[in-house]
Order: C-alpha cells, then sequence, then structure tokens
C-alpha cells in the first residue's frame, strides 16, 4: 500500500492507495554536460544527483479512493508531502506531475478506474 501524508513534519491528513501495478518505475534524476575541447575532443560531465522520480500506476481504483485522492490534494497540492511505499520506505516527494490534470480511464468493471502518478522526491534513510 501507498500512504501519502501532509504536511511532512507533523501529518494531520492520510490517504492510502492500494499497491500500484508491477513495474513501476524509479529513476534518479542526473543531468549529463556534455562539453568539448578546443582540440574537439568530446568530455561528458555527470551530475549526481539525490533526487529520484517515482511513477506508480494504479489499477482499478474504487471511486472512492479517488474521491479521498482528490480530497487530500486539495489541501497538499505544491506542498512537501511525506510517502511511505510498499517496501516501508519513507520518502519526502511533491508531484512532479499536475495532479488536476491526471487522466484517470475508466475501464468498464463496475466503476474501477485507472491511474498514474508521478512523484519527485528524496528517500529518507
Amino acid at each position: 500500500m501507498i500512504t501519502l501524508q501532509w504536511p511532512y513534519a507533523a501529518p494531520t491528513l492520510t490517504v492510502t492507495l492500494p499497491n500500484p501495478v508491477l513495474g513501476d518505475g524509479e529513476g534518479v534524476i542526473n543531468p549529463v554536460n556534455i562539453k568539448l575541447a578546443q582540440d574537439g575532443t568530446a568530455y561528458t560531465y555527470q551530475n549526481k544527483s539525490k533526487y529520484s522520480r517515482i511513477v506508480y500506476t494504479f489499477n482499478k481504483l474504487k471511486q472512492t479512493d479517488l474521491d479521498n485522492l482528490y480530497t487530500f490534494l486539495e489541501d497538499a497540492l505544491g506542498d512537501v508531502i511525506k510517502m511511505t511505499d510498499y517496501d516501508a520506505n519513507v520518502w519526502k516527494v511533491r508531484f512532479a506531475s499536475d495532479p488536476l490534470s491526471i487522466d484517470h480511464t475508466f475501464d468498464g468493471n463496475c466503476g474501477f478506474r485507472n491511474l498514474v502518478l508521478e512523484f519527485e522526491g528524496i528517500q529518507i534513510p
């Protein structure tokens, strides 16, 4: 289960979502700079970043789960939130995707919906 809490320091609002679909994405954001020397030799430099981008896909969410998420977003949008993932890792994150324009698709099975959420943040040891 994915748990989102706001505000980060002393949570007063919590929403819990079911486990995401396997194959969820997590990647480190490391920009690469390419520089050319005077003799034309190319050098690449990778800036190490502590930030990660996390993408979770949820299938078959109930309408009540979506309503709870949208209520959470009304208060937490733009702020740092605490996220506990399905492996009990704690993250300090912000929404990377615009949650107000999240596309959720209706899969036709008793009102279930599919949803993709994207976060950017750091893992807290």
